[in-house]
């Protein structure tokens, strides 16, 4: 009767000990009860092997015992794997497959994003199931914290037991359940989750949400000479961030990545871990390995824009300006701006550059800021959302703004990160 790892401690030898008395006296549920005194021993959650004679509940296809919170926390992420838009019923669900000590959870839209994702569990019976994202979530999150069941019967339901609730929720046969296939021949590299998470948050703010333009609803990530670009845009502002991965790799690759996927990775990545990513990167798919979480999804077809034509040169007005400064007067300047398209005018002279809005409907506000200039005066309009977008992601403490007219794009760029650069369209001054 050997929990999966072998390492019994004495509340648990104590508890086998016992088993085959108490389950004759309790039939059936002998065996659900020395899981339960095995969780709350503080056991690490694993297969758990029955005796002879002690059977599974007639009918049952799955069944784990597992913590509300730890459960709640995965279900969550997974669900966002679901696109809500499947023509296929079972790919709204969440797959669910217990084996080997551990829950495996799993869903995808079978294009911009699949997820998966596992935790430990202490196992009684093995097996899967499908049952609904969004209805199996709500329940998990509602349930009182402490030790859930989960059982899944021939019926295909899962009965769910958390404190005194108990539910049933219809599910679907788990072999009719689609998944994203390995990929082939993949460039494989790893960086740290901080490392990732710093590109990912200035660029992927860039990319557009018209699905009209399917290439721009994606990132641009590029392989080349050890090194890795991820580039965004939506037409109207461009983002480039450029970071060294060690050795080059044995071959140049290029990848474009859904916004979905790239979101979802996100949410996934700590800022503050040193521990690895790996990525893998095929012909037409990509996945994330981030711990116990995979994140893969199939690449948008198409060619990237010409980025390194929008990139503008030659600016020979540069404003060097306090993020936390600017940052404040264009988020006092957007109260106003919202009337009026986002637009928010920049006029540079000498030591300070004035930051204004204006709209008929709600009035003019303008405040002037501290900078340090070299070239001729400046004035330029660009819209306010899309500068705080970068300066909110900017790490460093100034960044300077390169001009060459009012309408000329601009370039604004982190001082002292040569690495990064974000591209912005000029607005017409009113």
């Amino acid at each position: 009767m050997p929990i999966c790892g072998g390492r019994h401690s004495s509340a648990v030898r104590r508890v086998f000990a016992r088993w085959e008395g108490e389950a004759r006296s309790h039939g059936e549920r002998g065996a659900d009860w020395a899981v339960r005194v095995a969780v709350n021993a503080g056991q690490q959650p694993a297969t758990v092997s029955k005796p002879a004679g002690i059977r599974g509940r007639s009918g049952t296809m799955l069944s784990v015992t597992c913590e509300q919170r730890a459960l709640y926390s995965k279900l969550q992420m997974v669900a966002r794997g679901v696109s809500g838009r499947s023509t296929q019923p079972i790919q709204n669900n969440i797959y669910m497959e217990a084996a080997d000590g551990m829950l495996t959870l799993v869903a995808t839209d079978l294009e911009f994003i699949g997820v998966r994702t596992s935790m430990p569990c202490v196992v009684l019976e093995e097996g899967a199931i499908t049952v609904p994202a969004r209805l199996i979530t709500d329940v998990a999150g509602r349930l009182p914290m402490g030790d859930v069941q989960l059982t899944a019967v021939e019926s295909n339901s899962l009965q769910i037991r958390g404190g005194k609730s108990q539910f049933s929720i219809r599910g679907l046969p788990p072999d009719d359940f689609e998944q994203l296939p390995q990929l082939d021949d993949p460039v494989t590299f790893s960086m740290t989750q901080g490392a990732l998470l710093e590109m990912l948050d200035l660029t992927v703010f860039a990319t557009s949400t018209d699905e009209t333009r399917p290439i721009l609803t994606g990132a641009l990530m590029k392989i080349t000479q050890g090194k890795l670009e991820i580039v965004s845009t939506d037409t109207y502002r461009l983002a480039l961030c450029t970071r060294g991965i060690g050795a080059a790799m044995d071959r140049d690759q290029e990848a474009i990545v859904s916004r979905r996927a790239l979101v979802e990775l996100q949410r996934a990545l700590d800022d503050e871990s040193d521990d690895e990513v790996r990525i893998a990167i095929s012909q037409n798919q990509i996945e994330f390995v981030v711990g116990d979480t995979t994140i893969g999804s199939r690449l948008i077809d198409g060619q990237f824009v010409n980025y390194p034509k929008v990139i503008p040169t030659g600016g020979d007005k540069l404003i060097t300006v306090s993020v936390s400064d600017v940052t404040s007067a264009l988020e006092r300047a957007l109260i106003v701006a919202r009337q009026d398209a986002y637009r928010v005018v920049l006029r540079a002279s000498g030591e300070t550059m004035t930051v204004s809005a204006r709209s008929q409907d709600v009035g003019e506000v303008e405040e002037a800021v501290p900078v340090s200039m070299t070239g001729e005066d400046a004035e330029v309009a660009f819209n306010a959302e899309f500068i705080l977008h970068m300066l909110h992601a900017c790490a460093t403490e100034e960044v300077v703004l390169e001009l060459s007219g009012p309408l000329n794009s601009g370039l604004l760029k982190p001082v002292g990160d040569d690495g990064y650069l974000y591209v912005l369209m000029p607005m017409q001054i009113m």
